[in-house]
This record gives C-alpha cells, structure tokens and sequence, in this order.
C-alpha cells in the first residue's frame, strides 16, 4: 500500500472531525484509490470502518495466511464474525413481485403500438405484461377467476402471433389465455382466431374441439345471438366436411431460410426469423472418460501450467474437439432485453417467453424449462434474484451462478458430499480432481465444478475481503429465505456455525472459481441491411460454468476457440495443431491482434493470476496493424534460430523431380496469397456463400502455422475469416 495512501488517511484519523465526517472522507480516500481493488459501496464502508477501528492491519494480517494455506472454511469464519461484515453486507430480503398496475400499463403500451401496426414493439411490451402480471392459481383449472392479467396479456400476445402467421405460437397463447382467466363473454374471439389458425396449419381434425366449446358457451348465453348462425353453419360445414364457405385460409408465413432472402422481410417478420441450430457433433469419436472431449485428447499436467490438454493426432482447422454442456448459467441481467427473450433455464431465444408464477425476475421459453428449472434451482432462489441484484457489485451473475451452484443438491446431501470430498482430495492427485468415482469427467457432475480453480491463493486481501463479504450475504439470504436449510420432515431450521461455515465457504470458493472459468453465451446479431461477411456483431446473453471445458488453458493466440448454443459450448481448432501441441483458448478480448503484451499481460495477470507466457507474449508478437504487410516468409534454419523457435519442419534435402521442398512451398505460398486476396475483395460484396472463403481461410492457416514465419498479417486475417464463418453457424438473430 503506497505511502501517500496511509498518510491521507492518518491526516484524517488525527484531525479533529467528527465521527461521520471521518468515515466520509475516508470512504472517499478508498473510492478513489484504484489500487485497492474493492468495487462495491459495501466493501469500501467496510474497510473505512476497520481503519477507523484500528483492526484493519490485523485483518489482512490473518486474512493472508488464511488464503496463503488455501484454508476457504477460515477465510469465510473470519470474514463472517466481523461486526462491520454483518453491519453493510446486510442480505435483506427483496422480493420481486408481481403488479397488476405493471402489467396493465405494459398492455396498455402493447395496444398502442398494436393500434399503429407496430407489432414489433407491441410484442415487446406484451411479453413484459405477461412477466409483470399475477399468476391466478390454477391446480384445479378453475376459470372463474375473470379479468386475470396473465390471461388478458396471453390473448393480446396471441392477436399480434395471429397477424404475423405464427400459428402454433397463437394456438399456444390463446390456451394459456383461456386457462389463466380471459373473461368468458370474449371466449368467442379467441375460439374464432384459434379456428383460423387451425385451418391455417391444416390441423382441421382439431376444429372439432372448437366447435363443441362454442356450443357450450352458446347454451350458457354467452356468446351474442350475432354469431349464433355461425356457428350453426360451422358445424354444419365441418359434419359435412364441406368447409368452401369460411375465409380462406391465412397463408404460411414466408420461409426463408437463406441470410440473404432475410432482407425481405418485414420488421415484424425479422422478430421470428433467427436461427436456432443445433450443435455440431465431434470430430472424431468421445472420449472415453472426459465425456465432453473428443478421444484425441489427452489431459495433462505440469507444475507450470497445472492441467492442460494436448492433442495426440494432427488437428486441421475447424475440427469439433469438444462439446460439453454448462452445469449453472444465469442470462446477462443488466439487460432487460436478454432476462425477457432468453430462457432462464435452457438460454435459448424465446420471443414469446412464459413467466415465472411469482417472481418478475425470469422468463421461460415453455412449461417444460419452467418445471425444470423451478425443480432444479428456481424455487430456492425466486424470493432472493433481487435481493441479489441489489448487493452492489456489477458481476451479479457469478454471484447468481454461485447460489444456484448451491442449492441445486439439497443441504444434508451437500454436506456429506463436501465432508467426502476433503477426505479424497487429500488423496488424489491434481490430475484426478474432479473425476467421478468411476474416473469419469462428466460436467453434469457436482465433483467437476467444486474441484474448479479458484485462485484463493493468488488473490489481493482486499478483494478476497470484499468477495467474502457477498458470500457472507448469500449465506444470509439461504437462511432467510427458508427454503434452504430443510430437515428430513420438510421443516426449515435454523443452520449451526458449523453449517454457515460450510454452505458459506462453498459460496466463497464458488464465486472465486466461476470467475475464473464462466464463459460468455453469446448471441450472433446481424443486420439485413449490411449482409456482409464481417458486419455481425456479438450479443452477450449471458454467462455458463462448462466444465470440460475449463480444462483448456489461456494463449493470446488460442488453438481452439469457443461458441455457445445455449447451453451447450462447442469448441472448434482454429488453428493446425501437430500431434503433442496444447488445446488452448484466448480470455475474452486478449488477443494478440487486439492488445499489446504489456497489456494483455497486465490483465490477465490482474483477472487471472497468472503471467502468460504463450508464443504471442513470450516472442512480443506485435499488434497486427504493427506486423509486418511484405510478402510472409517461410521458415528456415537460420530465421529460426534468430527467432529462438523450434526446431525447423523444412526438410531441404528431400528433392521431388529434382525440385527442393523450399521452392515447391514458395510456389505454394504464393497461390494461397492470391487466393488470400482474393477472399479479401469478396469480403466487400454482399452476401454471398461464404464456404469458398471458409475453404482459403482454413488452407492458409494450416500453411502458415507449418511453414511461415509469425504473425503475419495474410495469417491474422484468414483466422478472422474462420472466426466469423463459426459466428454464423451458431444462433443468430437478424435485425433491420
């Protein structure tokens, strides 16, 4: 800690101000000093208190040699029985929950823009109706609650599907509507739509059940005498199956599948045109006992690197090495647009999402991801998702992830899973953490997320201070919340220390670890107004643990590179990887193209705890728009040894009709440059199929990393080229 730092602070503490004054400026002192490394308004006023207390020293005294002996349990008791702890991580209770008056206004907006034909922005406005509203209870289907929120919300939703041909979705909606509460005297409008949207699909079997409701309501003098003769006529068409005289049917809605044909759509059309693929498969066959890898993988370790994964045949370009799924995710909350439109469980785009039954917090893409989430993580958390938004720290998620991470296995089974743990650990090597008694890494598999790194070791007192005081108030919310901390009878009790020091130092090593191994979810956005190949842009929908995927370690010029389809990840080679070369990953934006090593350097060492020392760094690979724009240069015994490189892959004296293995590759270099070249100019043009510029990109990358001198500017392009074509093999959403 700098001497200008202290001396500030012993100016205030032997100044004559008042007790108030004092901690306000001193908070002020922490505020503004960034090296301190506390972010949140409660970790700033915890650690003013401890200066002004005189116990700060001895604090960070204990607190590092808690983490310096990797002792979690103590670092969290420590933490916990700090007064000015319990004092500003409070952990209320804030329960999200729904309102009628919302949910109304949030209509009322959807019928406006309804009213002028915009359906976009009325759809939009729905959905939040649909969020905000009350759900009625409806374990006996009870109908008579009329007038319900939820059920006015479903049958306006379902007009805006009606008039943008989306069918099922409609049919979807106007049973929702009838089953949560639409006044009975309207059920006529809604059978009426439903019947078109029927014939529409062709499903005229179904227009029986329409029908025979009809006649029922009919009897029961609700339905005006208006429509009394059509509905006659309908049955008597439908017996007869001479259906000629009902409107013809609603056209399909328009099928275009090509990015191209995308740009004729409407607006409103574009809402339901994004893709939704479905993850590749391997490469090569499943690993035996790495369930998420392809069997060309081998896990290592080293006591530099840790674990690491190394390739055991030669890797091209573009092969699938692993597809894994994430054990906890949580969608992006600072964006309203991602908590409404992606499924909290499954994280895939839903445009039509259900709601939560009680909070306002979450949205489902259908009854089936609700159930499951509800059993899995939701019902342990739905009363505390705003408790946790409102800690004050702008990683929310990983606190999300960690909480879920928790209460996804009951507490007595958690307990004895933790106490087995520490007993094995002890007893497996490093290598073997995380497997399965089986000696299976399956990453649905609590064992695999616990044995996750964390860098308890590695982090500033300070921040570990700040991070412990959050799991503190995640350990409250489990208590308060009830829902937790359950006997065998289903009763709520109240935990022992030794039970908060358990569940609490579980919550710490989570958060440490989800910090450093969460990936991105990311969503492909691209606008049908600029179909070019490198105009997409990436939408951050949310975060995920996978696993199998945490074992890959960091290189500022990765081998492999990850995409998300919701909740599973896919890990592709982006470059040629000889049998023995390491699998790695870039972390976020530190690429060796995008930053300079001092930089990339700095925050990796900041955000991960580590120094990085891949080819890219330890070489001083410069910034692309610095590398060199002459003609690449292939490899040779000389330049290598310059360059203090590997041994060289050129063979000079292997003749092939009398011409030298250099000469051959120099005639080789120079056709893949034009076809660089070439591919470049296409990038320019409209849309077009991209596969030509996929097969030059993935032919220059396995040339220059056999046989040319890096970086190289031909190559950084070609591996952008592969990059984006992988972009638009995953989700993607259009917009205008």
């Amino acid at each position: 800690m700098d001497s200008s730092f202290l001396d500030q602070i012993n100016e205030i503490l032997l100044s004559d101000s008042d007790e108030k004054s004092t901690f306000k400026n001193i908070f002020q002192i922490i505020g503004d000093n960034g090296n301190l490394h506390l972010i949140s308004a409660a970790g700033k006023a915890v650690y003013t208190s401890l200066i002004i207390s005189d116990k700060h020293e001895d604090i960070i005294e204990k607190l590092n040699c808690l983490k310096n002996n990797q002792n979690a349990q103590g670092v969290f008791k420590l933490i916990w029985n700090i007064e000015e702890v319990q004092k500003y991580f409070i952990g209320d209770m804030n329960i999200s929950r729904k309102s009628a008056i919302t949910a109304a206004e949030f209509r009322k907006e959807g019928n406006d823009h309804y009213q002028n034909n915009d359906f976009a922005k009325a759809l939009e406005r729905y959905n939040l109706s649909i969020i905000a509203s009350p759900h009625p209870q409806t374990d006996s289907k009870d109908l008579s609650n009329e007038d319900s929120d939820l059920g006015m919300g479903y049958a306006s939703r379902s007009g805006i599907l009606f008039e943008l041909k989306q069918y099922e979705k409609c049919v979807a909606d106007i049973n929702r509507a009838l089953q949560y509460g639409y006044p009975k005297h309207l059920h006529f409008n809604l059978i009426e739509r439903k019947i078109k949207c029927y014939f529409s699909l062709g499903k005229i079997k179904d227009v029986q059940e329409c029908i025979t409701y009809l006649e029922e309501i009919n009897l029961n003098g609700m339905i005006n005498t208006s429509k009394h003769d059509w509905i006659s006529k309908l049955r008597e068409q439908y017996d007869t199956c001479k259906i000629t005289n009902l409107d013809s049917p609603t056209p399909q809605p328009k099928n275009y599948s090509s990015f191209e044909s995308k740009s004729q759509l409407t607006d409103s059309e574009l809402i339901f045109s994004y893709t939704k693929p479905n993850p590749p498969q391997l490469s090569s066959e499943r690993h035996p006992d790495i369930l998420g890898f392809s069997n060309i993988l081998k896990l290592d370790h080293s006591t530099q690197k840790g674990r690491f994964v190394v390739t055991e045949r030669d890797i091209k370009p573009g092969e699938v090495l692993a597809v894994d799924s994430a054990y906890v995710s949580c969608v992006n909350m600072d964006d309203q647009s991602c908590v409404s439109n992606f499924c909290c469980h499954c994280m895939e785009r839903c445009v039509t999402p259900i709601p939560c039954l009680y909070c306002s917090m979450v949205a489902f893409c259908g009854e089936k991801c609700r159930e499951l989430a509800w059993d899995k993580f939701h019902k342990a958390e739905c009363g505390v998702l705003s408790s946790i938004l409102t800690l004050g720290y702008p990683d929310s998620e990983s606190f999300i992830e960690a909480y879920r991470t928790v209460v996804q296995i009951p507490f007595d089974t958690l307990k004895s899973i933790l106490i087995k743990f520490k007993e094995n650990d002890e007893e497996t090597s490093r290598t073997l953490q995380g497997f399965n008694r089986n000696l299976k890494y399956d990453s649905s598999n609590y064992t695999t997320i616990y044995h996750l790194e964390g860098n308890l070791q590695a982090r500033d007192a300070l921040q570990l201070l700040e991070l412990c005081g959050f799991a503190c108030a995640l350990t409250k919310l489990l208590i308060k919340n009830g829902k937790y901390f359950i006997s065998e009878k289903g009763v709520s009790f109240e935990p022992s220390m030794e039970d908060i020091v358990l569940i609490g130092s579980t919550l710490l090593s989570h958060i440490l670890s989800i910090h450093c191994n969460c990936i991105g979810i990311n969503e492909t956005q691209i606008n049908v107004e600029n179909l070019t190949f490198c105009s997409s842009k990436t939408k951050l929908v949310g975060t995920a643990v996978f696993p199998a995927i945490s074992l890959f370690n960091h290189s500022c010029n990765p081998s492999a590179m990850v995409y998300s389809y919701g909740n599973i990840a896919v890990c592709y080679s982006v470059r040629f990887i000889p049998a023995g070369g390491e699998i790695t990953l870039k972390y976020g934006k530190f690429f060796y193209e995008e930053r300079d090593v001092e930089v990339r350097r700095s925050h990796l060492l900041q955000e991960y705890f580590f120094t990085c020392y891949c080819d890219a760094c330890a070489q001083d690979w410069q910034m692309v728009h610095f590398s060199r724009k002459l003609k690449p240069k292939l490899r040779s015994p000389l330049t290598r040894l310059a360059k203090k490189q590997d041994v060289c892959i050129l063979s000079y004296i292997n003749l092939e009709n009398g011409i030298s293995s250099e000469i051959l590759l120099e005639s080789e270099l120079d056709d893949i440059i034009k076809d660089d070249n070439r591919a470049a100019m296409d990038l320019r043009r409209p849309w077009y199929n991209p596969e030509n510029i996929l097969e030059t990109a993935l032919k220059t990358i396995e040339f220059f990393d056999r046989y040319v001198i890096l970086p190289d500017i031909t190559y950084t392009r070609a591996q952008v080229l592969l990059t984006e074509f992988l972009k638009i093999t995953r989700p993607c959403n259009f917009f205008r």
